[in-house]
């Protein structure tokens, strides 16, 4: 599986605002993760894709950031970390 990927190097003021920035890069990564050039601060990164869910159930997800992250799936917000306080693991979870 492949996760479209589109990455600004800019600092956004609402997570509305970060369609409005210019993609810097875009590509294609097997696995959601921070590609190692940004790892200094002001970059806004944005994943889109598709999970199989095999079956019923509730299902869970993490993310692990220091800065502001949202996580939705079917356009739920599952996720919407806004700590400005180091890295803060987040989970939300999703189901019947």
């Amino acid at each position: 599986m492949e996760f479209p990927i589109n990455i600004m190097k800019e600092k956004f003021n609402s997570f509305d605002s970060i369609k409005l920035l210019p993609i810097l890069r875009q590509g294609k990564l097997e696995e959601i993760q921070i590609p190692s050039f940004t790892t200094r601060a002001n970059w806004t990164i944005v994943f889109n894709g598709y999970i199989s869910v095999p079956a019923n159930g509730i299902y869970e997800f993490y993310t692990l950031a220091d800065n502001n992250n949202r996580v939705y799936v079917n356009d739920e917000l599952v996720i919407d970390n806004k700590a400005y306080l180091g890295t803060i693991l987040e989970k939300g979870s999703i189901g019947t």
